[in-house]
């Protein structure tokens, strides 16, 4: 990407201060000198996602760049002309790199977003996708009243993956008991953290 940030330093202190300059890697970043901008690290990331044909450019820069910074993307708004620190820059490169390589942002981050939960996915499991939603509704209008008020009523999630649906399920329906199977032991242990994140792991049988 041509171009670079370009900082004038007056002070005594210049040479100090050009001995911090990172110089990481190959690609986008190595044309961030010291002290970019959130802002600047922002609009550099776009354009670069825009020109290598990545879907949702803009989306894809806020979420990066605020996983890396610590922050949610209403907050990364509100620190878009604070410097990055020397961490910050390499943090946000590595990811940066991976979203090149059209890594889903979701193994990137580690979270995906379902029935309005968060919850943590990896290369173990497949990433919910939002149609899956689908299936959560269905079946909340299927169940009868009479299982959804019975405490010995069950309900099985097969394939359960992430355990996205059988938490969904369990977080609408307080009295029922949920199975969730899958095939692969990772992906069940996957399951268990987002059952203890979102404190269901009573109710929910891996």
């Amino acid at each position: 990407m041509r171009g670079s940030f370009k900082f004038q330093v007056s002070s005594p202190k210049s040479q100090a201060r050009k001995n911090l300059i990172h110089k990481p890697s190959k690609g986008f970043m190595e044309h961030l000198t010291y002290g970019p901008s959130a802002g600047q690290v922002f609009s550099k990331a776009v354009i670069e996602l825009t020109a290598h044909g990545i879907s949702h450019p803009r989306l894809d820069a806020e979420v990066l760049l605020a996983h890396a910074l610590g922050t949610d993307r209403t907050g990364l708004y509100t620190r878009l002309h604070v410097p990055l620190s020397l961490e910050q820059q390499e943090t946000f490169r590595v990811l940066f790199q991976r979203r090149m390589q059209r890594e889903p942002l979701q193994y990137i981050t580690s979270v995906r977003e379902f029935w309005s939960l968060e919850f943590k996915v990896d290369l173990r499991v497949l990433i919910p996708r939002p149609e899956t939603e689908v299936v959560v509704e269905t079946a909340l209008r299927l169940l009868s009243q009479s299982a959804i008020r019975n405490p010995q009523s069950a309900i099985l999630d097969v394939g359960t993956g992430s355990g996205c649906i059988a938490i969904a399920l369990t977080k609408r329906i307080p009295c029922s008991r949920m199975l969730g199977i899958d095939r692969s032991w990772d992906a069940l242990r996957v399951a268990r953290t987002n059952g203890r994140q979102h404190k269901v792991s009573g109710r929910i049988d891996w």
